[in-house]
C-alpha cells in the first residue's frame, strides 16, 4: 500500500487530509492547523460525514468566525464546556430536587422548585 504525503495536497483538502492523519496518530488529537480554510462550509460537512460527530454540524450552522481547524477546535471547545456546564447544573437540580422530597416536600413541590421538567426515576 503506498501512501500520499499530505503535502501533496491542496488548498482545503489538505487541510482535511492532515486532520486525519493527525487524529489517526493520536485519538486525542486537537485540531491546530491555522490554514485558512477558504470552503468553511463544505469542510465542515465533509469532517460530519466522515467523524460521525454531529458537532461538526453545529459549527457549520454557526459559521461566523470560523476560518481555520484553529478556530474548529476552539468551537469544539466550548461546546464541550456548555454541556459540561449544562450536566452539572442538571445534577445540581436533581440533588436538590431529592433532598426536597427527603425534607417532606411533594414531588409536584420539588418539581417545581427546582424547575426539572421529568423525574421519573429519580
Amino acid at each position: 500500500m503506498r501512501h500520499i504525503a499530505v503535502s501533496c495536497f491542496r488548498s482545503d483538502f489538505k487541510v482535511v487530509a492532515n486532520f486525519f492523519v493527525q487524529k489517526r496518530k493520536h485519538k486525542d488529537y486537537i485540531p491546530d492547523d491555522p490554514t485558512e480554510i477558504k470552503h468553511v462550509d463544505e469542510v465542515l460537512k465533509l469532517l460530519q460525514v466522515m467523524t460521525g460527530d454531529e458537532r461538526y454540524q453545529t459549527i457549520f450552522q454557526k459559521e461566523k468566525g470560523v476560518h481555520s481547524m484553529c478556530d474548529v477546535a476552539e468551537r469544539l471547545e466550548k461546546m464541550g464546556m456548555e454541556i459540561g456546564k449544562n450536566t452539572g447544573i442538571h445534577e445540581e437540580k436533581i440533588r436538590v430536587y431529592k433532598k426536597l422530597l427527603e425534607k417532606g416536600f411533594s414531588e409536584q413541590e420539588a418539581q417545581e422548585i427546582t424547575e426539572l421538567q421529568e423525574t421519573r426515576g429519580m
